[in-house]
């Protein structure tokens, strides 16, 4: 898992960063990598499987990567857009090649393992040959 992890957006500082969304958020121990997605009152919820998906953010001035949110709190997600890659939140266990594709569980964490009818929302950018403990940040590809 090279380079180190300061922020759950990898692109450059040059480029422009993807467009965010806020929601109250209605999940609680989410943390920023987790995938969310949209329930139809509109709040953020830990991301189901074929949901279009949202990849949680720390509120500005926070810890980038262990600000935990509560539930009723405005929530920050970035809208992913094709080929950027961001840090994500992986089920324990996790070992996969470059480019495998990463699936969403009910957690928001990211699995490779098929749970079926799942669509892909990305892949890994490297390969992961030490398994992951839950909720480790991985860098992800989106699809």
């Amino acid at each position: 898992m090279p380079g180190p992890k300061r922020k759950i957006y990898r692109g450059g500082y040059q480029g422009n960063h993807p467009e965010q969304m806020e929601y109250i958020l209605d999940s609680s121990g989410t943390l920023p990598g987790h995938l969310l997605s949209v329930n139809s009152d509109e709040e953020f919820i830990k991301a189901a499987q074929g949901a279009y998906i949202y990849i949680a953010n720390a509120p500005p001035c926070m810890d980038a990567l262990t600000y935990e949110y509560e539930v009723g709190e405005t929530a920050f997600g970035y809208v992913p857009r094709s080929r950027d890659v961001y840090l994500v939140r992986a089920v324990a266990g996790l070992t996969c090649a470059k480019d495998a594709p990463l699936y969403s569980n009910a957690a928001g964490q990211v699995t490779a393992t098929d749970p079926g009818s799942a669509q892909v929302v990305g892949y890994s950018h490297f390969e992961i040959t030490v398994a992951t403990a839950a909720n480790d940040l991985i860098d992800m590809r989106i699809r």
